[in-house]
């Protein structure tokens, strides 16, 4: 079974208060699914700031579900 990961961290908004530590979050996240989980550096995406844009995030989840398969159960 393929794995992928889709991640997403916004510290900085435009509308309200910046947050801090969601990219740190993301990043430490991918850090472990690099190493305790098996993933490889192509099996993860990470969008950050302003890349987290509605069109980027929809993009990244079609690559997401490409070559999905149903489960039956």
């Amino acid at each position: 079974m393929a794995k992928k990961a889709l991640l997403v961290g916004v510290n900085d908004y435009k509308q309200i208060n910046d947050l801090s530590g969601c990219i740190n979050d993301v990043t430490n996240i991918r850090d472990v699914l690099l190493k305790y989980f098996g993933f490889t550096v192509p099996d993860i995406r990470l969008l950050v700031d302003s890349r987290a844009t509605k069109v980027n995030i929809l993009n990244r989840l079609k690559w997401l579900l490409k070559g999905a398969k149903r489960v039956q159960g």
